[in-house]
């Protein structure tokens, strides 16, 4: 049980990190060479609320104790306005609609306030899931 809630966890640090990181992601969506699928605005907002279960509230992660109550309180806001995020244009052909929306940069921001707020409840190597490293930049 333990095993599988660090593999959640870091999958879950990584889809916080995928979302509030704007740079990260015109690198990623915006360059022609990349051929990563999962280098998309779509992907990134699966990984984040199908493939980990989250839906519109932590219940499950919650229940489970993969989340704790303090972590939660800090991305509840952002988490949910996340949800209601829709792109202005087909996110596939056209990501750098989403990265000029000035909803998005603004959800960004707050993702990235959210996500630094939970960086001082992390330890250990946890805290380190929300640093590149040198062969992601």
């Amino acid at each position: 049980m333990e095993e599988e809630r660090i593999i959640w966890r870091s999958q879950w640090l990584k889809a916080i990190r995928e979302l509030t990181d704007i740079e990260l992601q015109r690198k990623a969506w915006l360059d022609p060479l990349n051929q990563d699928p999962h280098a998309c605005f779509d992907e990134y907002m699966c990984c984040y609320f199908n493939d980990l279960g989250l839906g519109t509230v932590y219940e499950a992660p919650l229940r489970l104790g993969y989340v704790l109550q303090d972590e939660y309180a800090v991305l509840k806001n952002w988490h949910q306005e996340l949800g209601q995020y829709s792109a202005p244009i087909s996110t596939k052909y056209h990501p750098n609609q989403i990265l000029e929306d000035p909803r998005w940069i603004k959800l960004a921001q707050k993702g990235k306030e959210s996500k630094d707020q939970l960086l001082n409840l992390l330890k250990g190597q946890e805290r380190d899931i929300f640093h590149l490293r040198k062969e992601e930049k």
